[in-house]
This record gives structure tokens, C-alpha cells and sequence, in this order.
């Protein structure tokens, strides 16, 4: 909800509040956190409560403080207290993205093989359910409750997961990790592990191509005249369901097939779906056919992200799993970011239709750098610690 919070809805309330394009720019850079997070990920690996457990300990002051700083944000309106709203939200964003690294963390080691296929569906699932309500329903309950109002929603429902949090027991280290400590020379080691060169062009190419026509569906949207609230219903809240299906389906084919054929196939759909959008940029089909089709690519891009999170879990190792997995994740989403503020400019001079196009190219190159991987899309790097369910 954060992450979607302060890449989707501040921007649009600032715009609506009357802010200028060069103070949302400067709002839109605090979200770089989340892509930066790589760099104090082995604080979270190497630092934490044996008492209360290692990832534990971090999730729940991390949730509890996340809350705490979306209550506060609620007192300062976006159109009279820019500066400390600007605060307030980079708390959200640096709170946000390293709890995300405690919770990808303990998904690393408490996650089997044959379970993390369905855990990442799962994991991207709510990632959907959390751009729905930190996007989607926030700006609705924006327009109908007002800034406070909103954010107290928001800080409450964030609370939620201590619940499942502070009941969760978690594994003593101890029990799977023997006298290591993770330094910040991880982030240079993991790629001192064998193949993993090889592995770089697939982090490089897979969430650039498959996210590619995120940044241009809006604008063209709205440059048709689609109305923000309809654009936060078909895209955010109709797409999204759309993802959660994705997600899940991947999951499931994960349990009975291999990493590559689920990788291969949902990149394969995905390209046809994005294929399938760039036709309705020539030809201006219907809108049902364009909600439709953006759905069906939705699904599409949580397949891929869903067999791409796994495939990463796969190379972590248990000392430093929230150093390995960030940083992959990190990579591959700056690549992404770029690519994602690279196609606006050429829509803008070369139109829409090529700008589209580039996205399949990507994702054809990641293609054939998955299928080239062969042995390393098997999970058999590292062993997750097995533990019982509590």
C-alpha cells in the first residue's frame, strides 16, 4: 500500500490540489527509495532480535512505524503543507521498502522449493491487492472524504498484518545460518557465485520488457478522454483483479511445472497481450475492448513477475537472503524505471504506436536470455530451512 501510495495516488492528489509538475517530479524521486533499498538490505540480514526473531523483530517495529507515519501524514494537506508532507512521505517510502526486505527475507528461508511458486502468487497477489487500495481506493476515498480522512483509512488498514505478525513464531537462526555475518560485501559476492554473470541479462531485461506499457496507458487514456475516475476503476481496480488471477494461476503452475516453462509461456502471453494493446493505439477499438485486453496483459505481468520472484528466491542464500533477493530486485527495477521514463519521450515525438512496441522487443531478448539459462532456473542453489507451520 505504501509503495502504490506514493507512486499512484500522491501524485495525482498533489496535481488536483493545484501543485506543480516540478514539485510531483520531486515527490515521484522519494519512491526511489524502493529502488535503491539494495544498499542497507545487509543491515536487515546481518542485525536483529534473537529474543523476538531475526525478521520478525524488524517487521513488527517497521509495520508499527509505517503506521505511525501515514497517521501523521493525514495532518498535514497536501495543498497548505507540501514541505512536511514531503516528510512525512519519504518516511512512508524508506519505512516501506525495508519492511519489504524483512518480509522477502523470511520468505527466503521458510519457503520450500516445491512452496515458493504459490508463496510469490501470493506475495504478488497482495502486492496487486495493496496497489488496489493504496492507488485505486485511496484516490476514491480522497474525492469523497478528503486528505485525513483518507490516510487514517490507510494507517489503520496497515495495521492489519500485526495481528498475523506478532503470532507468527519464527525459526531461530541460529538453525540455519552458522557463524556467518553478512557485511555490505554481498552485494559484490553474489556475483562471484557460479553462473551468476549469465543470470545478469535476464534481471536486466524481463521487468523492463514486461512492464514497458505501464507509463504510456495513462496519459494515452486521458488523452482519449478517459476521466480519472475511470481510469483508477478499469486500470487499477479491474486490472488488478485481472493480476491477482495471474499471480495465482503462476503459482499453481509453478507446483507441477518447471520454472522456465511457466517463465516462457506467461512471457509469451505477455507479448501477445502487449501486441494486442498496441493495436488498439492504431485502431481505437471500443473501451470494454481495451479494459478487457488491459486485463488479460495484467494477468499476463503477474505470471511473469510471479515465476521472476521465484526464480530469484531460488538464488538466495539463507545468511543473506534479503541482500540476495534486493538486490536482483533492485536491478532489475531501476532497469525498468528507466525504460519506463524512456518510452514516454519517444511517444511524445514518434507516437504512441512505436513507443508500444518496444516493450515486445525487450521481452522477446528476455526470452531467449531465459532460455539460455538451462541448469539455473532449478532450485537447487540453496536449501530453505523446513520448518513445522505454526
Amino acid at each position: 500500500m505504501g509503495l502504490a501510495f506514493v507512486f499512484g495516488a500522491v501524485p495525482a492528489i498533489l496535481r488536483s490540489s493545484g501543485a506543480s509538475l516540478d514539485t510531483i517530479a520531486l515527490f515521484t524521486l522519494i519512491g526511489f527509495f524502493w529502488a535503491l533499498k539494495m544498499l542497507w538490505a545487509p543491515l536487515v540480514d546481518r542485525f536483529g532480535s534473537r529474543r523476538y526473531g531475526h525478521y520478525r523483530s524488524w517487521l513488527i517495529s517497521l509495520q508499527s512505524l509505517l503506521a505511525l507515519a501515514m497517521l501523521v501524514a493525514g495532518f498535514f494537506e497536501p495543498a497548505t503543507n507540501v514541505k512536511w508532507l514531503a516528510v512525512c512521505v519519504s518516511a512512508i517510502s524508506l519505512i516501506g521498502a525495508t519492511q519489504d526486505l524483512a518480509a522477502d527475507g523470511l520468505a527466503v528461508i521458510i519457503l520450500g522449493d516445491e512452496e515458493r511458486g504459490l508463496g510469490n502468487g501470493i506475495q504478488t497477489s497482495g502486492g496487486f491487492i495493496g496497489h488496489m487500495i493504496g492507488s485505486g481506493i485511496a484516490l476514491i476515498a480522497y474525492d469523497y472524504l478528503g486528505w485525513a480522512a483518507t490516510m487514517w483509512i490507510l494507517a489503520a488498514a496497515t495495521c492489519l498484518p500485526l495481528v498475523n505478525i506478532i503470532a507468527y513464531k519464527e525459526p531461530s537462526r541460529a538453525s540455519y545460518v552458522k557463524g556467518e555475518r553478512v557485511g555490505f560485501s554481498a552485494l559484490i559476492s553474489f556475483f562471484k557465485r557460479s553462473g551468476m554473470v549469465r543470470w545478469l541479462p535476464v534481471l536486466l531485461l524481463v521487468r523492463a520488457g514486461i512492464g514497458a506499457p505501464h507509463s504510456l496507458i495513462t496519459p494515452l487514456l486521458v488523452d482519449k478522454g478517459w476521466t480519472l475516475t475511470k481510469i483508477a476503476v478499469a486500470i487499477t481496480l479491474i486490472g488488478g483483479l485481472f493480476g491477482i488471477s495471474g499471480a495465482v494461476a503462476a503459482g499453481i503452475a509453478l507446483k507441477h511445472y518447471s520454472r522456465k516453462r511457466v517463465f516462457l509461456v506467461s512471457m509469451a502471453i505477455g507479448g501477445i497481450m502487449i501486441l494486442g494493446l498496441w493495436r488498439y493505439f492504431v485502431t481505437g477499438q471500443s473501451d470494454i475492448f481495451m479494459i478487457v485486453l488491459y486485463g488479460f496483459y495484467q494477468m499476463a505481468y503477474a505470471a511473469v513477475l510471479t515465476a521472476f520472484h521465484t526464480a530469484m528466491m531460488d538464488k538466495c542464500a539463507p545468511a543473506s537472503a534479503a541482500t540476495d533477493f534486493s538486490l536482483q530486485y533492485c536491478i532489475s527495477l531501476l532497469v525498468a524505471l528507466a525504460v519506463a521514463a524512456a518510452v514516454l519521450p519517444v511517444a511524445e515525438r514518434f507516437g504512441y504506436e512505436t513507443a508500444m512496441l518496444i516493450g515486445p522487443v525487450l521481452l522477446l531478448a528476455a526470452a531467449f536470455a531465459v532460455y539460455s539459462q538451462s541448469g539455473l532456473l532449478t532450485p537447487k542453489q540453496f536449501r530453505p530451512l523446513r520448518t513445522s507451520r505454526g
